[in-house]
């Protein structure tokens, strides 16, 4: 989920945690395996006609695939005048490395922020504003890393003096910036659920429109898509940040999973929190999430799903018009990192001012193991209730 300001509601994907905010002494036995769970139900009324599929029965689901790579599938069901879309990106939080963990999801945040047209009133003055931005937390991060023991450096200009004119060309920025207007259009046009979620293996954004308005969809998502600005990005970042302390800093529940995952995937980026580290999250920078999007972002990664009211030879029409001459990119990032055998029981112990609880894990199988539905169904009943 993305907004200005951090809220109580859940941001990022994940294993959740099935263990209430108390925590004190945690063991945690073997390495976890996490199963996602798929409700049939889900596709029951996806027939145009409103009537469930026979068992067994496929849905009509129409496929259609670019030029530049990128992916349509719509089914059409008329039971609503509504249309739901869906774009899937398979850049997750496994994809970074050290250095640049939670990038992601920040940039989840980001694409709700305008283009070079939507949300500015002044695009050549915000974005002169917006590269003095960067240069002036360029020269904060350098201070950063050329200190010496004493936190003096030799630098013509003191740290508080850079902070200032950094703050204050921001506030300048922010002067400039109409807020949410990507997200006002979308409202005034009948939108609901606006929303974004970021997990280990991906990125999606959704939303569902009136059937009758989904062309705008087509144009506002292909103008992010090819032409977005990262405009309030670093007090974007300060939000992603109290986010992170909120959820996993401060939550005895949050800190159990953390821990857990870090003992179970010692190699694997799973045992990093899809949000990231703080250490990361501090040293990031407009450039380094312009650079990641224009790669990974693209017409091959994309993958968009369209359900509703609607007739697929014209959403195949509009993908091709608004979509047609969006880039590339370049395919995710090669995951590499494979577990070592585990050689016996790993225990560990996390203290908080909470009262006691007790976690426990074993290593599992992938999830496209024929072995997966099973074991989903046995966490299910392990862990589905107070019994």
């Amino acid at each position: 989920m993305r907004r200005g300001r951090a809220t109580p509601d859940r941001a990022i994907d994940g294993p959740t945690p099935r263990w209430r905010p108390r925590l004190s002494p945690a063991p945690v036995v073997g390495a976890l395996a996490a199963f996602f769970w798929w409700s049939p139900a889900a596709g029951q009324e996806a027939n145009p006609d409103g009537v469930a599929p026979a068992p067994g029965e496929s849905l009509p689901v129409v496929a259609h695939t670019l030029d530049n790579g990128m992916r349509f599938l719509v089914l059409e069901r008329r039971g609503s005048p509504t249309v739901a879309f869906m774009v899937h990106y398979p850049v997750g939080s496994i994809h970074e490395h050290l250095g640049n963990t939670g990038i992601a999801h920040v940039l989840e945040h980001m694409l709700f922020k305008g283009t070079q047209e939507i949300g500015t009133s002044d695009r050549e003055a915000e974005r002169a504003l917006l590269l003095r931005a960067d240069v002036l937390r360029d020269s904060l991060l350098a201070l950063a890393t050329s200190s010496g023991p004493s936190g003096e450096t030799e630098s013509a200009t003191p740290r508080p003096e850079l902070e200032a004119r950094l703050a204050a060309t921001l506030d300048s920025a922010s002067a400039l910036e109409i807020p949410n207007e990507f997200d006002a259009i979308l409202s005034r046009a009948g939108a609901r659920g606006l929303n974004a979620t970021t997990s280990y293996e991906a990125t999606r954004y959704f939303v569902e429109m009136p059937s009758n308005r989904a062309e705008l969809w087509f144009a506002l998502e292909s103008a992010r898509m090819k032409d977005p600005v990262f405009r309030g990005f670093y007090p974007e970042l300060d939000v992603v940040k109290e986010e992170r302390r909120m959820r996993l800093e401060t939550s005895p529940g949050a800190l159990l999973q953390t821990a857990l995952l870090a003992a179970a995937y010692e190699v694997h980026p799973y045992g990093v929190p899809v949000i990231g580290h703080a250490s990361d999250l501090d040293r990031l920078t407009r450039r380094q999430a312009e650079d990641y999007f224009r790669r990974y972002y693209g017409a091959r990664n994309a993958v968009v799903a369209v359900v509703g009211s609607v007739d697929p030879d014209q959403v195949i029409q509009w993908a091709n018009a608004y979509f047609g001459d969006l880039r590339e990119g370049e395919p995710p990032p090669l995951l590499v990192a494979e577990e070592p055998p585990q050689r016996g029981i790993r225990r560990i112990e996390v203290e908080y001012d909470a009262e006691p609880q007790l976690a426990m894990a074993w290593r599992g199988v992938s999830g496209d193991h024929p072995d997966a539905p099973a074991l989903a169904v046995l966490a299910v009943a392990l862990t589905g209730g107070r019994t």
